[in-house]
């Protein structure tokens, strides 16, 4: 074997520095691509949790609606211009149906009475969802013989797509903080009138 044969031989691998620039460009490469990935997991958690948190609203807001105008009154909140955490409207066919947020857990259950012990309890937000409930009834306007109370709702869900700890839907949304990172609030107002 020749001299220049051996030295060619000896040329032909890569140096430790051209292995360890390598590994720096491919390690590069791969953050980037991790990176990107967890983005788009994260975004695809926040998107679950909005849908999840504006579809639980707007079917809540629906019953509640649904509920005041198919009564014959309200029962409570019975001051009217004064906020309350729960509603309860009369039936002309049946018992009266009360709507309130569990203090514990934070969900939104209709119930078939409008005081506790609550009556054979539906929720309508579910585990990882927590709702804030505010009814008022609009105040009377003396001069008209026809006008019926308004109430009017405010509606507020969190959702956090099972990913949030803690309670409250101030507590649990109100930060960026790393176990609030999915979590998307909506806020549902609109008014009611009985039949």
């Amino acid at each position: 074997m020749s001299m220049s044969s051996a030295i060619t031989a000896r040329e032909s691998g890569f140096t430790l520095i051209e292995l360890m620039l390598a590994f720096a460009v491919f390690g590069f490469m791969l953050l980037i691509v991790v990176a990107g990935f967890i983005n788009v997991v994260r975004l695809h958690n926040e998107a679950l949790a909005s849908n999840n948190a504006q579809d639980s609203a707007r079917t809540a807001m629906d019953t509640m609606v649904q509920a005041v105008r198919n009564s014959s009154g309200i029962v409570f909140p019975a001051n009217q211009g004064a906020a309350a955490s729960t509603l309860c409207v009369a039936s002309s066919s049946g018992p009266d149906t009360g709507f309130y947020v569990d203090s514990t857990t934070q969900i939104l259950y209709e119930a078939s009475n409008c005081s506790a012990p609550y009556t054979n309890p539906v929720p309508l937000t579910s585990g990882n969802e927590q709702a804030y409930l505010q009814s008022t009834l609009e105040s009377s306007d003396s001069g008209d013989p026809q006008w019926k109370p308004e109430v009017e709702l405010k509606l507020v869900v969190s959702s956090n797509n099972g990913t949030t700890t803690g309670s409250g839907v101030g507590t649990q949304c109100a930060n960026d903080a790393a176990d609030h990172e999915f979590c998307s609030v909506v806020t549902l107002t609109t008014g009611a009138e009985p039949r």
